[in-house]
């Protein structure tokens, strides 16, 4: 889901926020400046995402007039500038209309409606996004055709405003959308307004309002390719921090069990001659991101790894997931040297083992399927 932003003149809303709302939604912007009768549209897909700075500065430069913002995550259709928003859905001599839209419109087009595409200076095709061909196949006809008391496309007409709300689909599903209009007379037209939020912050003691399509993406990070990077920064700090404690433990002497003890320890002869049911700690006390860690994963037995699995489970469906194919090439070329590794150990040592959604079932082939078809 995308968002989009109105800015009435006069306000600005803070760059925290806007630049939360641009790395969520890295996928191209678009921005329309209404000002004195005519409307101004900039344009842009940056593959490297979304500049935060740039696009402040076109927004608070023009300050002192309405400005609408759509920043794009791809939903359906490419990234691609032909499907960067807004959409041109009308334009005449004295006229100008422009169409934004947030989330996804599952429509199904007649044949002769899907003409229009034909007659289109854009270019729609399988990668078009839904918004693009709403555009194109809906509005920009109906537009086009119908004339009300201030000439053609004139969307204020409330027989007109009844044909737009009864072509958009069920307010329910999400879909928010803006028409734009340059007649300083022509308020905008907005499709599911009872969805659309009223943002506040506060400001050297005084409290602003704006209007956007959504909530989801001002006061946090929770996607895109800054996010990730984050991410995987805060990962790998973690990890170093673990691998600091495990050194820091076995420099202080620390009695980290070592393998065959492990194996000793969990055989069913040794846990019935002693009648030891549980042994809490068995195969949780390393660190299986560690080149050493790993390595351990080979010695387990039934016990060790019911053990880890109770205790670790995230991190050995994590695990599992990502050695897969490196574990799937080593054993192809294990086949043809005839050799054998701690990977096979591990393996054919393990059984099938039920994991929520997941279920590891097949040591031949290493596949990973959900539960509803083992």
């Amino acid at each position: 889901m995308c968002v989009i932003i109105h800015q009435r003149p006069g306000l600005l809303l803070p760059y925290e926020m806007f630049q939360n709302a641009c790395w969520n939604n890295p996928d191209g912007y678009g921005i329309v400046i209404k000002d004195n009768g005519r409307l101004q549209v900039i344009k842009k897909l940056d593959p490297k995402g979304n500049d935060p700075e740039e696009i402040y500065k076109i927004v608070s430069d023009n300050k002192d007039v309405e400005r609408f913002i759509h920043l794009r995550h791809k939903t359906v259709g490419s990234i691609s500038e032909q499907n960067v928003q807004p959409f041109t859905v009308y334009s005449s001599k004295d006229h100008q209309i422009e169409f934004m839209h947030n989330g996804t419109l599952n429509i199904h087009y007649p044949e002769s409606e899907l003409k229009f595409l034909e007659a289109s200076d854009i270019k729609v095709d399988s990668e078009a996004s839904d918004t693009q061909k709403f555009a194109v196949c809906k509005l920009a006809p109906l537009l086009l055709r119908f004339r009300g008391e201030k000439g053609h496309a004139d969307f204020n007409d409330p027989f007109f405003r009844t044909i737009l709300n009864n072509l958009w689909p069920n307010a329910s599903n999400g879909n928010r959308g803006i028409l734009i209009s340059s007649r300083e007379d022509t308020a905008s037209f907005v499709f599911n307004s009872s969805a659309w939020k009223e943002i506040s912050f506060t400001e050297d003691g005084k409290e602003y309002t704006f209007s956007a399509s959504n909530d989801d993406y001002f006061k946090r990070l929770v996607r895109g390719p800054k996010y990730e990077a984050e991410k995987k920064l805060l990962e790998e700090a973690s990890r170093a921090e673990r691998e600091k404690r495990i050194r820091e433990g076995r420099s202080a002497g620390d009695n980290l069990p070592l393998e065959r003890s492990l194996v000793k320890l969990a055989s069913p002869p040794f846990l019935r001659r002693y009648k030891i049911s549980e042994l809490p700690g068995l195969g949780t006390d390393k660190d299986y991101y560690t080149e050493k860690g790993l390595a351990a994963l080979s010695g387990l037995e039934y016990t060790e790894i019911d053990n880890l699995i109770k205790n670790k489970k995230d991190d050995f469906i994590f695990l599992f997931m990502a050695l897969t194919s490196a574990m799937k090439e080593m054993l192809e070329a294990e086949k043809e040297q005839g050799t054998v590794s701690c990977c096979t150990n591990l393996i054919h040592t393990a059984r099938p083992v039920c994991l929520k959604d997941f279920t590891i079932r097949s040591t031949k082939d290493m596949s990973i399927l959900p539960t509803s078809m083992s």
